[in-house]
C-alpha cells in the first residue's frame, strides 16, 4: 500500500469516528470513476514536487518530503450534507496530520455546477476539495542489531559493509 493510501486511511478511520458511520472513501483516478452513488470521498493526486526533509533525524531518517497536491471528491445528497461531510473531512485531516504545510494542508474548494458534474449532481451534491499533502521520504528503518554493532554492519540488501552503524 503506498504512503498516501495509508494516509488516507488513518484519514478515513478518524472521519468515521467523527461521524458515527463509515463513509467509503478511494483512492485514485480509477477507483474515483467507479463511485455510484451518495455518500462517498474518492482521492486524487493531480501533482508533487519534491521538498525538504522535516522533523527530527532518527530511525526512519527522513532525507525529503513529497509534496503532493490530491483533490478530494467529496460528494453527498444535498448541499448542505456535503458541506457538514466537507468540515468533517477537513477536521479528520487535521486530527491526523495536522493542517499545515508539513502535514494536510487545505487549500481550496470548488463547488461545480450540475453541467460540469452532471453525472454526481443527478443524484447528489459534490465539492471538489484541494488538499498540499507532504509525505516524508525515509530511509529504511535500522534494526536493533545495526544500530549497536560496531565495525561490521548488514546493508539493506543484505551485503557486508564496513564501518559504524548510523
Amino acid at each position: 500500500m503506498s504512503r498516501f493510501s495509508t494516509l488516507v486511511g488513518l484519514i478515513s478511520t478518524e472521519l468515521d469516528a467523527i461521524i458515527g458511520s463509515a463513509i467509503p472513501m478511494t483512492v485514485g483516478k480509477l477507483e474515483l470513476e467507479k463511485l455510484k452513488s451518495p455518500p462517498q470521498i474518492g482521492w486524487v493526486v493531480v501533482e508533487g514536487r519534491a521538498g525538504p526533509a522535516h522533523g527530527p533525524g532518527g530511525n526512519p531518517k527522513p532525507i525529503a518530503s513529497r509534496l503532493l497536491v490530491a483533490k478530494a471528491y467529496v460528494w453527498h445528497s444535498t448541499y448542505d450534507d456535503t458541506e457538514s461531510l466537507l468540515h468533517d473531512l477537513v477536521l479528520a485531516c487535521h486530527n491526523t496530520a495536522g493542517n499545515t504545510p508539513h502535514g494536510v494542508m487545505f487549500v481550496r474548494e470548488e463547488w461545480p455546477t450540475q453541467d460540469q458534474a452532471a453525472d454526481y449532481s443527478v443524484r447528489g451534491q459534490l465539492v471538489i476539495a484541494t488538499f498540499q499533502v507532504a509525505l516524508p521520504i525515509t530511509t529504511r528503518a535500522l534494526t536493533e542489531k545495526q544500530i549497536t554493532e560496531v565495525g561490521h554492519t548488514t546493508g539493506f540488501d543484505g551485503s557486508a559493509e564496513s564501518g559504524c552503524s548510523s
